[in-house]
């Protein structure tokens, strides 16, 4: 069958009007998987400016250090200190220190804390200037990463697939859990997405989890997305990342309690993240679904609405 064959086809096609109505419907699941897509761009960009902030360029480090050099020699120690204490809560939450004063005792308190946590000082290392404290570490001292295995998903099972770039299908089978899916091999080789729960990941990623506890999961996903992973790849046909290469890449490590801070800040928002991602999944298998049969009239307006 050649080109001007399918341009003489006939096919059945609904009356305009009722293409119309199926439109409406099938718009409405498309507005609805972008309102998603979008919510999860702009959440993501919010932990990764915090990330960022906090453990990459020090910032909350930096306020104090800025904070000190500007104290005027009359204040009293406890007026140094909170002025001090003042600049890094301004730079950890992004607000202005009259912002301050409108959030409520247990937000100012929470602040306090997280505060108390990044030192004041800047000191030399490996990996350049680092807060004091801090160590340098491989990613292999905290994570464990592990190959994803092969497997033939279907469009129906309990639990989730994933491959280089995200959900691929379902399974009735589960290999692991609460764990980051790094893309291995590839046109994906180095994307970074996550999965809270159990699911199955392929033989084309490689999935990284706590070699402690669950808790650390947003700060891994965040360590590896701003780390830009395909920059480690090798292979000379194809990108392709190993264990090995992930397990030596250098870091700077702050103390575990700071991690627990971030971890519980953006917690929501992972949660929340994985949320759209699993309904955009089915609302788009729903959309696929639909389509025929409305067109077939298999399925009526009245009943898909």
């Amino acid at each position: 069958m050649v080109l001007k064959d399918f341009r003489k086809a006939e096919i059945k096609v609904p009356p305009i009007e009722k293409q119309r109505e199926i439109s409406k419907i099938l718009k409405g699941l498309d507005n609805k998987i972008e309102l998603n897509h979008q919510t999860n761009q702009t959440l993501e960009q919010i932990a990764q400016v915090i990330f960022k902030s906090w453990f990459v360029d020090f910032e909350p480090v930096r306020a104090k250090i800025k904070a000190k050099r500007t104290l005027i020699p009359t204040l009293s120690q406890r007026e140094r200190e909170l002025v001090v204490e003042r600049a890094a809560m301004c730079a950890i939450s992004g607000k202005t220190e009259e912002q301050l004063k409108g959030l409520d005792k247990e937000a100012l308190q929470q602040l306090k804390t997280t505060a108390a946590l990044f030192p004041d000082t800047l000191v030399e290392s490996e990996l350049g200037e680092i807060p004091e404290g801090w160590c340098s570490s491989n990613l292999g001292g905290f994570i464990k990463f592990a190959n994803g295995k092969s497997i033939k998903p279907s469009e129906e099972g309990q639990y989730l697939v994933y491959g280089a770039n995200g959900i691929i299908g379902r399974a009735d089978v589960t290999k692991f859990s609460n764990a980051v899916i790094v893309g291995r091999v590839g046109a994906y080789c180095g994307a970074v997405v996550y999965s809270l729960g159990d699911f199955w990941a392929s033989d084309n990623t490689i999935v990284a989890s706590s070699t402690s506890n669950t808790q650390m999961l947003p700060y891994i996903f965040y360590q590896l997305q701003i780390l830009d992973l395909n920059q480690y790849a090798g292979g000379a046909a194809q990108p392709l990342l190993n264990q090995t290469t992930l397990k030596s890449i250098e870091v700077v490590f702050s103390s575990e309690e700071l991690i627990y801070q971030f971890n519980r800040l953006v917690k929501g928002f992972m949660e929340a993240s994985t949320s759209n991602v699993i309904q955009n999944n089915f609302l788009e298998e729903l959309r696929d679904t639909l389509l025929p049969r409305l067109l077939s009239g298999s399925l009526e307006i009245e009943e898909a609405a």
